[in-house]
């Protein structure tokens, strides 16, 4: 196990490539497109709890976003890029659809 600040991954993935499986934690969304745009090659990102604050609305059981935070990762969804929400290993995974999330700002 490997942790790094955001700029230390981003050196990290253009200097060496990263085996076939791979689990990368972050903690804030803006990260995760962040890495993908310095050349993380990823095919889904996996949300876990987001939790409810203002501003925020409920998409899920324990995953709360802002308007913001959607927009975020619907460019790496455009680009095909799976956005799921699984809260546990246990729980069966649910592929999200930015587009649906942004009608319940509206």
């Amino acid at each position: 196990m490997k942790i790094f600040r955001l700029s230390e991954a981003i050196e990290e993935i253009k200097k060496n490539s990263l085996p076939d499986r791979t689990l990368i934690l972050v903690g804030k969304i803006p990260d995760v497109v962040e890495l993908i745009k310095n050349g993380l090659d990823v095919n889904e990102v996996i949300l876990g709890q987001l939790g409810f604050s203002e501003g925020k609305i409920k998409i899920e059981k324990t995953l709360s976003m802002t308007k913001q935070g959607v927009m975020i990762l619907k460019e790496p969804e455009d680009n095909g890029i799976k956005m799921i929400y699984q809260q546990v290993a246990t729980e069966k995974p649910k592929i999200l659809k930015t587009k649906e999330f942004l009608q319940k700002f509206t």
